[in-house]
């Protein structure tokens, strides 16, 4: 397990898609988060964003998944900041149940394909898909350092 540092702690995997079809996967990783108990905040055509439950060790993580041409970008990252800037290895073990969930929906999921995609494809029609540069985290991200925080800026 690894222990991951900084003033928001995170971990990203990238993955390859190959020729995994976009919408398969996106079907997939969003059965794994209900299956996970996480909440569902966001998905559309481009990726989504799911929190974990609060518990004794965080505050919450933010589980985001982005589709980038022919990767999908899988981060954790703390929701609030945490003590000592280092999240105690939870963003390694939620990316490490979340692709053990995964493996498990594609297995179970492979004989459905079709209604799942009919399903998926009727709902991020309804999708605002310029979310992940409005979602909560991206203000957080900009933040280059502490200082930057004592300053007045209009757009973070």
């Amino acid at each position: 397990m690894s222990i991951s540092w900084g003033y928001s702690p995170k971990i990203e995997k990238y993955i390859p898609l190959a020729d995994f079809p976009a919408d398969k996967y996106l079907i997939i990783a969003r059965q794994a988060i209900e299956n996970l108990g996480w909440s569902l905040s966001h998905i559309s055509e481009s990726g989504l964003i799911a929190y974990t439950p609060i518990s004794f060790q965080s505050y919450s993580e933010e589980v985001s998944i982005r589709i980038h041409g022919n990767f999908s970008v899988v981060k954790s990252e703390c929701v609030g900041i945490q003590m000592w800037f280092n999240d105690y290895g939870k963003n390694d073990l939620n990316l490490e149940k979340f692709f053990h969930e995964f493996e498990y929906v594609q297995y179970h999921l492979q004989n459905i394909w079709d209604e799942s995609l009919a399903t998926f494809h009727a709902l991020i029609a309804t999708q605002d898909d310029t979310y992940f540069d409005k979602a909560p985290l991206t203000a957080k991200n900009k933040i280059k350092n502490i200082l930057y925080l004592f300053f007045l800026k209009r757009d973070i």
